[in-house]
């Protein structure tokens, strides 16, 4: 087996990747800012201003209570910060000394307000900046790995990660930043502490190491629940995509309780996830209280005994307080940062995803063919024993032809147009273009001439107009509605309130089946494609719609190349090649005429059907 046809059974890697750990997690996180990552540093920047400030603060009590108390005591005056509090009162009037201590300290909590606003501004702008940039790196995503790689991964779960997860990884940056504030904090407080007593300090760091190991327990499930929480959040979205796309056959086999009771287990099993993820992280603040207070009685013993004087006390236990206040919030979102976990590895999945089997485009650019397509020995094998493959499949597209193809479901049609338009490329043999392979050619340049109309009609929310002229902008309505008129739909935008602006909503479903397919074929012949390819293109017209619009193609095959997939043999009566397939091989191949006439495979489905069609209807196949 070649190293391609590996590569393709074996598919990238789609599992999500694990981060492991509180220090991965924090690093892909800063690594998703790119290219705003330098604005961490202003925000943490801010916090240390912030916190700073409010310390200095804190520690003008000081000179305040000696104020109050008129007291100047050696010990109330211990430790260099102490001391260089008091050396700044001093410069103050001592006449209005009081008055002056209390306003500087209201002075420095407004600039420690407006800081910090500056803080939570700079970080809102920071998350929503990422998310936005993130969502359209994702979706943009979608379009560089293959097509079966979209299809492994899921329309739920990929809808799931662009929308949701994005949003939960903004959240997580948010509290990014908040962990960088009480960072700040922890360090600006801890530094005064030190300042007004270092041995008080050190007995306050053990205590909060060990209130912080504690604590891990508390992380480590709340890790464990996040990523939960994106897998039950992927199946709840898989549903409802999956749902709402097949709504009609919902409806129509009257599933609506099976499909309701799908949907409620799968939001309740999401809903439980998310209750024991919450539960874990309510645990922090009162777990953090009811470890810190001890703490708070063992720093007043421990101050009293080392002969800390009342206003240094007072000064020391304020900012203790302020700090445990701080890395509680630090243990609390840590555990929040941890519960992120699962939505930032299901980003960071599908942002690292290496599909090396995805068709990479070539250089060659080029403007539809000038002699033929051709088919040398190609294979392809979906990796899926229920899915079609091919096997050593050649044949020849000649410039200005028609060429049918024809067989059973699961032959294998669909898989030579995937194959066409490089959605995928082939496991073993080539196609060539004009004696080029396909895989040399610019990607863009070959699919701008082809043109495609299936029996899976794919129309988009909008005007007839958007759907019509969808890529190929800058044409005028004359050239739409010469495309309608090609496609016998004229009459039907004629019929609509507004004509062309008139909006025919999600996938068209306020259209019949047989107005959307020839809106969709009119879209087709609109792109004057190089190859056009009819998939079932008018398998739901009426028998008189159909041989208007067969009789309308078929002046147009004169100028253009066509391939077309049927079923009912009677719309490739006119092709000059039919090749017919079976289980991924082909079992017949020549113009219709001669294989009528043989005893072979095509001709044995012609007189079946038209004996049901004389049957039927008296003679008439489109009965």
């Amino acid at each position: 087996m070649s190293e391609v046809a590996e590569r393709h059974l074996r598919g990238p890697d789609i599992s999500r990747v694990e981060l492991g750990g509180e220090w991965p997690v924090l690093r892909r996180l800063v690594d998703l800012c790119v290219p705003h990552r330098w604005l961490l540093g202003p925000i943490v920047g801010l916090a240390v201003l912030a916190f700073l400030l409010e310390g200095i603060g804190i520690g003008l009590l000081i000179p305040l209570v000696d104020t109050l108390l008129e007291s100047e005591s050696a010990a109330g005056g211990s430790g260099p910060f102490n001391a260089a509090i008091r050396r700044l009162t001093e410069l103050l009037p001592a006449d209005y000394r009081l008055v002056s201590i209390a306003g500087l300290v209201f002075l420095l909590i407004l600039l420690k307000t407006g800081v910090i606003y500056a803080h939570r501004a700079l970080s809102a702008w920071l998350g929503s900046r990422v998310a936005r940039e993130l969502r359209d790196r994702l979706f943009r995503r979608t379009f560089e790995i293959g097509l079966l790689t979209v299809q492994r991964l899921g329309i739920g779960r990929l809808h799931n990660t662009i929308d949701a997860q994005v949003g939960r990884v903004a959240e997580a940056l948010q509290s990014l930043t908040s962990i960088a504030a009480s960072l700040a904090a922890g360090t600006v407080f801890f530094g005064l502490l030190l300042l007004i007593s270092w041995p008080l300090t050190i007995a306050v760091i053990a205590g909060t190491s060990a209130i912080s190991l504690a604590m891990m327990v508390v992380r480590r499930a709340a890790e464990r629940f996040g990523r939960e929480s994106v897998v039950a959040s992927d199946t709840m979205s898989a549903r409802i995509v999956e749902t709402l796309t097949h709504h009609r056959l919902v409806l129509a086999m009257g599933t609506e309780p099976v499909e309701a009771a799908r949907f409620a287990r799968a939001t309740d099993g999401l809903r439980r996830v998310l209750l024991r993820l919450e539960a874990w992280r309510g645990l922090v603040n009162p777990l953090g209280e009811l470890l810190y207070l001890p703490l708070m009685f063992a720093v007043i013993g421990l101050g009293l005994a080392l002969g800390l004087g009342l206003p240094a006390l007072l000064a020391f236990l304020l900012l203790l307080y302020r700090l445990q206040r701080h890395l509680r919030e630090l243990d609390r979102l840590r555990v929040e940062l941890l519960g992120f976990a699962g939505p930032i590895e299901d980003v960071v999945t599908l942002l690292d995803l290496e599909d090396e089997a995805a068709p990479r485009s070539g250089s060659l650019e080029v403007d539809g063919f000038a002699r033929s397509i051709r088919f040398e020995g190609v294979a392809f094998d979906y990796g899926d024993p229920e899915s079609a493959d091919l096997e050593g499949v050649s044949f020849e597209i000649p410039k200005g032809s028609v060429v049918a193809l024809v067989g059973p479901s699961g032959a294998g049609k669909s898989t030579i147009v995937g194959l066409l338009y490089r959605f995928f490329d082939p496991t073993r043999g080539r196609i060539l273009v004009d004696d080029v392979p396909l895989t040399a050619l610019d990607l863009a340049s070959w699919r701008q001439g082809l043109a495609f109309a299936g029996q899976d009609i794919e129309l988009m929310r909008g005007s007839v107009r958007d759907n019509i002229a969808y890529g190929c902008p800058g044409l005028d309505d004359a050239a739409i509605t010469a495309a309608l008129r090609m496609a016998h739909a004229d009459g039907i935008v004629d019929g609509l309130p507004d004509g062309l602006a008139s909006e025919i909503g999600a996938r068209g479903l306020s259209l019949s089946g047989g107005q959307r397919q020839r809106l969709s074929l009119a879209r087709a012949l609109l792109r004057r494609p190089t190859l056009l390819i009819l998939d079932e293109a008018t398998n739901a017209l009426d028998a008189d719609s159909e041989a208007i619009v067969l009789d309308r193609l078929q002046d147009l095959q004169r100028s253009t190349t066509t391939l077309v997939i049927a079923h009912r043999l009677q719309t490739v009566r006119h092709a000059n090649l039919v090749v017919v397939l079976d289980a991924g091989r082909i079992v017949e191949i020549g113009p219709p005429a001669t294989l009528i006439a043989g005893d072979g495979a095509f001709s044995r489905l012609w007189r079946r059907e038209t004996a049901v069609g004389q049957t039927s209807s008296g003679g008439s196949p489109h009965a």
